[in-house]
Order: C-alpha cells, then structure tokens, then sequence
C-alpha cells in the first residue's frame, strides 16, 4: 500500500550536468575593502544563485548578500550594488536581474560589488590590506602629497628619496572611483581624515582641481612619474572651512546648548582650532566628527574644556562649540 511519499533518496539515482551556479561579490566601505566570509579568498565572497528569493531584482539580490555577509543593513537602505568594480553607476533597485543563467557576478572577475553609503553604527569587518602595495604586478594608483607650502610625508613612502610619493592598491578603492572615492581612500590609509578634504590634481597641466564626482579612471596615477597629486585646504585660525557633523546634542536637563542651533546630522564649518574655554557648571558636552579628546572635568564650579569656534549655514559669526 502506498505511503502518499516519494520513494527514498538515492544519490547514485540522481546526477547533476553542471556545477552549481553562483553569484560573486565584493563588499566595500566607504574606503575600504571588506573581508568576506563566504568565497574563494577574503576580499571575494559567494552565494548559490538558487539562495536568491524570488522576484530576482537588485534589491531582493542586495538583501541576499547582506544576509549572508551578516552585515548591518536588512532593509539595503544603506548599501548600492554595482555590477562591477569598474562600473560608475549603481545598479536601480527595483531592475530585474537574470540571477539564474545570466552574467551578472557569474565569476569571480565580473563579481559585482556591494558599496555601504555611509558608516554604519556597528563596526564592519575590514581587510588587512593596509593600502600599501607589495606586489608591482598588481595595479596600483600613485600619488603625492602636498601642503601649500610644499609636500607632505606619506606613510606609504616606498622610497625614502621620495616621501611624499605613496602608493595604494587600486582595486581597493571602492565604486565608482571618483575624486571622493580615491580621496577617501588615501585619507585613511594615511591616518588623516583631512585628506578627503584635498585638492586632486591629475596632472600639473591643470590649474583647476578634480571635481569630486568625476571619475578618475585607470590612467590616472598609473605611472610613478605622473602620480595624481594631493594638496592640503589652507589651515589657520580664523579661516573656517574644514567641515565637521554634528552626531549628537547634549540632552540632560538644564543644558539647552545655546552655543548651537543645528541639529544631528548637520554639518559645521570650523578652523580646526582647539581653544580653551571655562565653563560654570557641567559643558555642554555635544558631539562632532572628527573629535577631539575632553579631560574629566575637575572637581571644580570653573572648569575648562577644549573646544573649537565653528559657523553655522544660519550664521556667519562664529560661535564656541565644545570640540568632542
């Protein structure tokens, strides 16, 4: 009598023509490269097409690699998906995809490649590569660094007769490879988020700086003679053009930060100055990016703190602003 079921499996019964389909990937920061978990080695990672749920879209494929990557963006709020690391658009969301038998991130050269649009509240997991390129076969952007003065020393010298000349790994810098990209990148495997701030030059031809949603493509810094070159905004008291965000606002009882009107998320121009300013009761202790230390406060009605004088887009006056 039947059981209803079907008969037991049996793996000598069965045979499959091709190898299972997969979707490659990258995952970026905003400057940097992410290690992944699931691939063939740390920076390339892989999900079985068939893992894909229906309808096949960017958005439910992006959804797949967040959740296989247990990175911090179920929605896919924060995160584009670009079909390669070359291209210079991010993929629409709601566009169908042939995730099944179609190209896209069907080997490890065409993975595309997941780009976080902002830095999430939970720490990601980056690479080891620090920036610095040991292999010459690998391609590598050059470039030199400047004040308005003259150069700067770049932690990824290479030649200790040249040490404003750096070098980093291109592919390490993440879509679509604009001026801000690049200029992301260099800030942080130099250690010094004022580098985002910089002028790049592709060449000394030019008088004009490099806009920062212009792409600088592969000939750009190919060369150690022809690097692209980097040069530092102006910095001096008084001159307030270094922004900062505004992350958060003191909220305890009494503290109504008069000294600042913008709200979270808003951005402030400063000069970068710490100064130090004395407060009669408890600082209103806000907080800004980048920051800057503030000692415990002394057992004291008079206490210092540093700060640093910052304009608002409602303002053109400055006005104290504590600096952590």
């Amino acid at each position: 009598m039947s059981s209803g079921l079907p008969p037991p499996y049996e793996a000598a019964d069965h045979s499959y023509s091709e190898a299972p389909r997969y979707v490659y990937y990258r995952v970026y920061a905003l400057d940097e490269m992410l290690h992944c978990t699931n691939g063939p080695n740390p920076f390339i990672g892989r999900i079985k097409a068939t893992s894909v749920p229906p309808p096949h879209t960017i958005a439910s494929l992006k959804r797949a690699l967040v959740q296989a990557e247990e990175l911090p963006d179920p929605s896919g709020d924060l995160t584009s998906l670009f079909k390669t690391r070359d291209a210079r658009k991010a993929m629409a969301k709601g566009a169908r995809v042939d995730i099944l038998t179609g190209e896209l991130g069907a080997t490890p050269q065409m993975s595309v490649v997941l780009v976080f649009l902002a830095d999430p509240e939970e720490p990601l997991r980056v690479s080891d590569n620090d920036g610095v390129n040991s292999d010459d076969e690998l391609p590598t952007l050059y470039y030199r660094l400047y004040n308005r003065a003259g150069e700067e020393h770049s932690v990824c010298a290479f030649d200790m007769r040249e040490p404003a000349l750096g070098r980093i790994y291109r592919d390490s810098i993440p879509p679509p490879r604009n001026a801000l990209c690049v200029k992301r990148r260099i800030a942080r495997v130099e250690g010094k988020p004022i580098y985002k701030l910089a002028d790049l030059f592709t060449d000394t031809k030019t008088d004009t700086p490099h806009s920062p949603t212009a792409v600088v493509d592969d000939t750009h810094g190919l060369l150690l003679e022809k690097p692209i070159l980097m040069v530092l905004p102006e910095c001096r008291p008084g001159l307030y053009n270094q922004p900062v965000l505004v992350v958060a606002l003191p909220s305890e009882p009494g503290n109504t930060a008069r000294w600042l009107s913008p709200s979270p998320g808003d951005t402030l121009l400063t000069d970068g100055v710490a100064q130090s300013m004395v407060s009669l009761s408890m600082p209103c202790v806000g907080q800004c990016a980048p920051m800057l230390p503030i000692p415990s406060p002394p057992p004291s009605l008079h206490f210092p703190y540093p700060g640093v004088l910052s304009i608002t887009s409602a303002s053109t006056s400055p006005t104290p602003s504590p600096s952590s």
